[in-house]
């Protein structure tokens, strides 16, 4: 009777996975995905967590920072600021930075861009422009859905690359964000190199200027520039805020600090631009 059952089971799975094309079915993974919580920190927690890229098919991580007395559950809502690292870097570049704004009280997302380097725990990926740009609107996605975040008060910052991936991506994204913060960033046609057609939607469009397209962004513009930066010279960097400076719309600020490098401001420059996002973002005086 055993054997009369077994045959019976086996021929059973047979038709199913016939019916299946053959194949036994995947229970694709759910995203995000939560990998838990990944560092105490003084004045607030992070969380690590992939997301899914459905235009690139490939995952993206991410880490959460939140100051560690806000309750989620308590029906307040925080701010949020996501950041954009450089070229070549990763989810760990722009980490004291999100850091010192928990310390605030506001909310911050870190996130490595596809294929940006080696060590970035994110899937492969071209890193261009529009590659960059795609993975930032999987973090905002994914930013829209939590209940505890100030949907008024999204805003991105972008370092280098990633201030440049913000800027021309911007007209794209200006009805679900705030305002854009720079530091070691800029831009001139020389840079149309970096841009690739791979995502279209977030690049230039056909027709445009790339002075058009930067400037169908009318929302808040903070530009900071390090006097010693050798990548991103200042008259480049000052350039590009002149240009936001001819809109009509939004406010558009710029900080020149002295000394410091393309990769971080002096320690006045970053205690500088600290105290400009508070005010900025939380409206203190």
């Amino acid at each position: 009777m055993k054997k009369l059952l077994a045959i019976i089971l086996t021929v059973v799975m047979a038709i199913s996975l016939a019916a299946c094309g053959g194949e036994e079915p995947i229970n694709e993974p759910t995203y995000p995905k939560f990998m838990g919580k990944l560092q105490d920190f003084p004045g607030g927690v992070s969380y690590e967590f992939y997301d899914w890229n459905e235009e690139a098919e490939g995952k993206v991580y991410g880490i959460e920072y939140l100051p560690s007395d806000f309750d989620k559950e308590s029906g307040n809502k925080l701010p949020m600021v996501i950041t954009v690292h450089g070229g070549g870097g990763n989810e760990l570049m722009l980490q004291s930075l999100a850091k010192e704004l928990t310390g605030l009280g506001i909310s911050a997302i870190t996130f490595g861009c596809r294929g940006a380097s080696e060590s970035t725990k994110s899937d492969d990926g071209s890193a261009t422009l529009s590659s960059r740009a795609s993975d930032l609107n999987v973090m905002l996605q994914y930013v829209k859905s939590l209940p505890w975040v100030d949907q008024e008060q999204i805003y991105f910052y972008g370092e280098s690359m990633g201030g440049m991936t913000i800027m021309i991506s911007a007209e794209y994204f200006k009805d679900d964000i705030a305002g854009i913060i720079l530091t070691a960033s800029g831009f001139s046609e020389s840079e149309v190199s970096f841009v690739d057609a791979e995502f279209p939607q977030y690049v230039i469009q056909e027709g445009q200027t790339w002075d058009e397209r930067l400037l169908a962004y009318k929302g808040d513009f903070i530009m900071f520039h390090a006097t010693g930066d050798a990548i991103f010279s200042s008259d480049k960097s000052r350039g590009t805020y002149e240009l936001y400076n001819t809109r009509d719309t939004g406010i558009c600020e710029y900080y020149e600090t002295e000394g410091g490098s393309h990769d971080a401001l002096s320690d006045e420059g970053k205690a500088l631009r600290i105290q400009v996002i508070e005010d900025y973002i939380l409206e203190t005086d």
